[in-house]
Formats: C-alpha cells, structure tokens, sequence
C-alpha cells in the first residue's frame, strides 16, 4: 500500500443542467461533489 500526504486537495464541483441557454441564468438541480486534487486522483490497485 502507498500512503500520500497532499498538502493542497481540493473539491470537484460538477452540476447537470437539463437544458442549457446561452446569455440567460442557468439552474443546477442535481450538484456532485468529490474529492480531487493532484495527490487524490491515484488509483490503486
């Protein structure tokens, strides 16, 4: 096992639009947060 110690993690924000529309506001009803950054992105196997 590789254990990391990251000094700058960070939070991915991704919303869903159903229906998106240039030069009007646009209104996220669903929001996924997950945890990002350059350490966090590893994948181990």
């Amino acid at each position: 096992m590789i254990l990391t110690i990251t000094l700058n993690p960070s939070v991915d924000i991704s919303y869903q639009l159903t229906n998106l529309q240039l030069n009007k506001s646009n209104r996220s009803l669903i929001t996924n947060k997950t945890a990002g950054g350059k350490g966090l992105n590893g994948q181990l196997d």
